[in-house]
């Protein structure tokens, strides 16, 4: 199944917006994750790119505009900065937070967003979503990650066997 959601990204708009930078993973809560509250949508995705300098990296997370809360936090030794915004769509609670860290020539970026309805239901069928605690759950894969060092392939080696095939 293709999930085409307003609040993810997808390589198309990557290569557009950011050529270079690529769509690694996308982690979907399921839409029936939080059943009878306002939850909407749920999703990290994790965006590598090589293309750029270690500012660049950083600065692509702290440009970001209407910012409501930033900080930094250390994984596997890697600093990741980190800012979230809150803003409101089609009468939906918008939160979005943006991790980037650099290492070993890579910047490794996550964004983490969470929609919820604005409204209650009148009915009182639906709870408003506790989105700060949902919030709390995609962090968690955010400082559960792993970054492993690039291997640098041995170099290689020229036998009698493989001089006589050049």
């Amino acid at each position: 199944m293709t999930e085409h959601s307003f609040f993810l990204k997808r390589q198309d708009d990557l290569d557009i917006e950011r050529p270079g930078a690529v769509l690694v993973a996308t982690v979907l809560i399921p839409e029936d994750g939080y059943p009878n509250t306002t939850f909407e949508h749920g999703s990290l995705q994790l965006v590598v790119d090589e293309s750029v300098s270690e500012k660049g990296c950083r600065d692509a997370v702290v440009a970001r505009s209407s910012v409501n809360a930033s900080g930094s936090t250390t994984v596997q030794g890697v600093v990741f900065f980190w800012n979230e915004q809150e803003s409101e769509t089609g009468g939906a609670k918008l939160l979005e937070r943006a991790y980037a860290g650099y290492s070993q020539g890579t910047c490794y970026e996550f964004v983490l967003t969470l929609a919820a309805e604005e409204m209650p239901d009148p009915d009182g069928f639906k709870k408003p979503a506790d989105t700060a605690k949902i919030m709390k759950q995609l962090v968690k894969i955010v400082s559960s990650t792993q970054i492993f060092s690039k291997s640098v392939p041995p170099p290689a080696e020229t036998t009698e066997e493989t001089a006589d095939r050049l």
